[in-house]
């Protein structure tokens, strides 16, 4: 009798644990099968930023800077981590002058509705950037860094073999001028929307997507208070 009970006792544990295994190994299968998983998001992007630069109404300086070019952009996002470079030239009166763009973004993501990689979030974020742009013959200079912390909202939605991304953010942010004590504020307003393709015939991967950046500096010195707008396309491939 001793025997009999021991050996119920075992099938019963058997069968519980089957009951608990086989529901959860048919739940992951299909997540997997459904590609709701999605991969790391890295990818190495070139694009194009149309790029509006304009002084802000109490900007002081008597030849201020106000452009709108289109300047080519490259840049690599690995998984929380975005950096952004662009590099043009725009026209003046005195000649040709440069205009350079360095954007560097970490988003730490909580997330508030499905899957840690899929749904609803609340990016916190870390801002750095640097912009220059004329200096040259009678035309102002302007030569500022600004860094800061923001807060955001992202969806993502994961499928087979694509996965779609958008958001956007707010940054507020401390502004200084380069080799000069003058500091102040800065904001920044960002979004972009990206799909990944993980199953695209010729690169076997692709990043498609489209980005803005609108930002302003206040800063205490009047003549480098100006703000600006950059959108545009890009492509990418995934590492």
């Amino acid at each position: 009798m001793r025997r009999r009970g021991r050996h119920c006792a075992r099938l019963l544990a058997c069968a519980a644990l089957a009951a608990v295994t086989v529901p959860v190994a048919g739940h992951a299968q299909y997540y997997e099968q459904e590609g709701s998983r999605p991969p790391g998001e890295r990818y190495l992007s070139a694009g194009v930023l149309w790029k509006s630069f304009s002084p802000l109404p109490s900007n002081t300086s008597p030849t201020p800077l106000d452009y709108r070019i289109v300047v080519p952009a490259i840049g690599l996002h690995l998984e929380n981590l975005d950096v952004q470079f662009s590099y043009g030239r725009y026209s003046t009166v005195p000649g040709s002058q440069s205009t350079v763009s360095l954007n560097a973004l970490y988003s730490l993501d909580v997330a508030l509705t499905g899957a840690p990689r899929s749904g609803l979030s609340l990016p916190l974020l870390v801002g750095a950037d640097y912009t220059r742009s004329g200096g040259g013959g009678m035309q102002s200079e302007f030569n500022v860094g600004s860094i800061g912390l923001g807060v955001g909202l992202r969806y993502r939605k994961a499928g087979s073999g694509a996965h779609f991304s958008v958001g956007g953010g707010a940054i507020a942010q401390l502004g200084f001028a380069a080799f000069r004590p003058v500091y102040g504020f800065s904001g920044a307003l960002i979004g972009d929307a990206t799909l990944l393709l993980t199953r695209f015939p010729l690169f076997g991967s692709l990043a498609l997507g489209y980005r803005v950046r609108y930002q302003t500096w206040s800063l205490s010195d009047h003549v480098l208070r100006y703000s600006c707008l950059m959108h545009g396309p890009f492509v990418g491939v995934l590492l």
